[in-house]
């Protein structure tokens, strides 16, 4: 029988340092790599969505705005008969809060509160050539009434911010009496809006 001869105390010290280190957890490059591929690809997912959420919330807030501007002329036209030729005329029955962002970026309209419309409106040559900012900042407005039988407000993303393809729009009919809200799924030219009475 051959006898086994005892190590040497810092050969068994160093094979217990080497098992010690083999059996510790951790992560290896590669487990590292996939995780992080994965959180990519859910980030990648998320954030569109996220994009949409904030797209449908800006454009239910403009098509909730023209609602109460539209109840508003409407409610003009009961009382006195015609329809208000312009936001001021609105404002200055106290029919409806006519509020505008004072400046012209949507970051900035956060942080600031709103003013009236009728003292920021942009544009000229014109009552439908004109728009003011709504109070967030992301839509442009523009009324349209007076002129015959139509009322008409749309709502567009404003130049500023990065929403874009939609329009919502809302008519009044003084003749009929008619009624109507509308979302569009892309942008609306000028030249539609001017020539279109879709009440």
């Amino acid at each position: 029988m051959k006898r086994i001869l005892p190590l040497h105390p810092l050969v068994s010290y160093r094979i217990s340092v080497d098992r010690n280190l083999k059996s510790e957890d951790g992560f290896t490059l590669i487990e590292l790599i996939f995780v992080v591929m994965i959180v990519s690809i859910l980030c990648g997912l998320a954030i569109p969505g996220y994009h949409g959420i904030i797209k449908s919330v800006i454009i239910s807030d403009c098509f909730q705005q023209l609602s109460a501007y539209n109840k508003a002329v409407i409610g003009y036209y009961n009382t006195y008969n015609e329809l208000p030729l312009n936001i001021g005329t609105i404002e200055n029955n106290g029919l409806v809060s006519v509020l505008a962002c004072p400046k012209d970026s949507p970051s900035d309209c956060a942080s600031l509160p709103p003013v009236k419309a009728s003292r920021r409106q942009i544009g000229g040559g014109g009552n439908f050539n004109t728009y003011w900012p709504s109070p967030s900042g992301h839509c442009a407005i523009q009324y349209r009434g007076g002129y015959g039988n139509y009322a008409q407000f749309w709502a567009s993303p404003h130049h500023n911010s990065s929403y874009r393809d939609w329009t919502v729009s809302a008519c009044f009919n003084a003749q009929t009496g008619a009624s109507k809200l509308v979302k569009y799924k892309y942008e609306l030219s000028q030249s539609y809006k001017a020539s279109s009475t879709f009440c």
